[in-house]
């Protein structure tokens, strides 16, 4: 007897708790993709595991016996969503972090409406931070603005936390799994020179917790340098050769980019002339923490592990 394979893959992921999130966002997740699961009727749901067999992964597959489990401990945040994506069985896969939670019941048929129509075979949504303040807000738009504030059709990067592929795209063009924590920059445009541009749906939204602000803008711009390592055609990668000399072309070029995204954003954001002014000032104070990960990067190179927050202390095994 034949068995009807499900049309979508839904996969979230434990690296955040292996980075040392707590349990429960993780928990939230699993919860709400298996909701989202049952109401299709026609899906999967999928724990992507890089950590090692441990006692809080084993508490939620005791608790979401539905949920499949990829495990393959030791690799990276990209090489586990490869992982997972070679092994569903959906010919739609679609990834939402474990500190990311929908915003609409209707969020998963929003991201994959462009895929379903066959305008697309890679969509990206939007990702807001949880909160209302002006970090928030500014944090937001260093982060996602290619999204938020970049109204094109089709984006030169994706959010990876919250995105949705044709199985058999994600499976032949795999996203490169290297020297920082996330290559979304570098695989969209992969997917963009091999003819399969990846396309905004802004309506797709997702709340995410805001991360630690000193570790994450660290991470960040230790990443814009780690960007050239895994991506050596961008044309930033000519500035590699001077060392940290090279630190201001680096800090320069992002905050150009902020600059314009900010002021797109002015009115969405109820920003005054005055407004503004703090949300400009406030994005360069982020961007100069932003300048200590890159220092480091150019001064030391590839750092193993650089890219997480680092657990207080190791799961218990199982």
């Amino acid at each position: 007897m034949s068995v009807s394979l499900p049309e979508i893959s839904l996969v979230t992921e434990t690296f955040n708790l292996d980075e040392g999130q707590g349990i429960e966002p993780t928990r939230q997740a699993l919860f709400r993709l298996c909701e989202m699961a049952r109401l299709h009727g026609n899906a999967e749901v999928i724990l992507a595991d890089s950590m090692p067999p441990n006692l809080l992964v084993a508490s939620l597959l005791q608790q979401f016996r539905q949920v499949r489990h990829v495990n393959q401990p030791g690799l990276g945040y990209e090489g586990i969503k490869n992982v997972a994506a070679s092994q569903a069985k959906g010919t739609y896969v679609v990834y939402l972090d474990s500190d990311c939670l929908p915003l609409s019941r209707d969020w998963l048929d929003t991201l994959l409406q462009p895929l379903r129509q066959g305008k697309a075979e890679a969509a990206t949504g939007l990702t807001r931070y949880h909160g209302d303040s002006l970090l928030h807000r500014v944090t937001e738009i260093l982060d996602f603005g290619f999204v938020i504030a970049d109204a094109a059709e089709n984006v030169g990067c994706y959010t990876s936390n919250n995105c949705a592929f044709v199985r058999r795209l994600r499976v032949e063009l795999p996203a490169p799994d290297g020297a920082m924590r996330c290559t979304c920059y570098a695989h969209a445009q992969l997917l963009l020179r091999r003819g399969f541009p990846m396309r905004r749906v802004p309506e797709a939204v997702v709340q995410h917790e805001l991360p630690p602000v000193f570790k994450e803008r660290w991470r960040r711009g230790y990443d814009l340098v780690a960007a050239c390592w895994v991506n050596p055609t961008l044309p930033e990668t000519r500035w590699l050769r001077l060392g940290v000399l090279a630190s201001p072309l680096f800090l320069w070029a992002n905050m150009r980019m902020d600059w314009r995204r900010l002021a797109v954003m002015r009115a969405a954001n109820g920003w005054n002339g005055g407004g503004l002014f703090a949300a400009r000032t406030l994005a360069i104070l982020l961007r100069l923490i932003d300048l200590g990960g890159i220092i480091r990067a150019l001064a030391f190179g590839p750092a193993r592990g650089w890219g997480a927050y680092g657990a207080a202390s190791a799961p218990p095994t199982a």
